[in-house]
């Protein structure tokens, strides 16, 4: 026979909550448009597209912020 352990002290609701809010509070949104050569004949969008869509964010990202970008 198994015993279940369980946690004896959980965190409350609000404790997970309130930590979480903090670190969306700057949150950056970066929309792309998907077109259909990123796709293939399924409409997936091909991995490789995405490692292109996350270097183009985060240029974005820098200069929303004015981070000196070259």
């Amino acid at each position: 026979m198994s015993e279940e352990k369980t946690n004896p002290n959980p965190l409350p609701t609000s404790a997970v909550t309130s930590s979480h809010k903090a670190r969306f509070e700057y949150w950056f949104e970066y929309p792309v448009r998907v077109h259909p050569h990123h796709t293939d004949y399924g409409g997936i969008v091909w991995h490789g597209t995405y490692l292109t869509w996350l270097e183009e964010a985060r240029v974005e990202y820098l200069r929303r912020h004015e981070v000196a970008c070259r």
